[in-house]
C-alpha cells in the first residue's frame, strides 16, 4: 500500500521534493518545498474467515511544506491539488475517499505547513 502510494507521488510531485516515511525529515537547506508522506493509523481486518483476504482501512497524511512567504493563498491552491490527486481514485489496488480539506499550520522556521488526510481502503491476499 505504501509503495503505491509513492509510486503515484513519484520523487516529485508538480516539481515538489517527496520525502517517504522512514526518511529524516530534514528541511532542505535551501528552504525548497517538499511534502513529507506519512501512514498515522490504519487497521486490517481479515475479510471471510475460511479466507486468507484481508482488508486494510486508515488514512495517510500529506505535509506540504512550502517556503514562508508564499502566501497561504498559494499553500493552499497546491495542497488541494495535491487533494485532488487521491480523491475518490483507485490505484494499484488502492482505494481513497475524500481527503480532508488542506489544514494550514502556523509557520515553522523557514515554512508554512498544509496537511492533507486521504482515508484509503486496500484489500491483499496473504500466501
Amino acid at each position: 500500500m505504501i509503495d503505491a502510494v509513492l509510486a503515484r507521488l513519484g520523487e516529485t510531485w508538480d516539481g515538489i521534493s517527496v520525502v517517504p516515511p522512514n526518511i529524516t525529515d530534514e528541511a532542505p537547506a535551501d528552504a525548497s518545498p517538499y511534502i513529507a508522506v506519512q501512514f498515522p493509523a490504519s487497521n486490517v481486518e481479515r475479510m471471510p474467515v475460511t479466507d486468507r483476504l484481508y482488508r486494510e482501512e486508515g488514512g495517510f497524511r500529506l505535509v506540504l511544506h512550502m517556503a514562508r512567504g508564499a502566501g497561504h493563498a498559494d499553500v493552499t491552491t497546491k495542497a488541494d491539488a495535491l487533494a485532488a490527486l487521491f480523491r475518490d481514485t483507485a490505484f494499484a489496488g488502492v482505494e481513497t475517499f475524500v481527503p480532508s480539506t488542506p489544514y494550514i499550520d502556523d509557520e515553522s522556521g523557514n515554512y508554512v505547513r498544509a496537511a492533507v488526510v486521504v482515508p484509503y481502503r486496500y484489500q491483499f491476499r496473504d500466501a
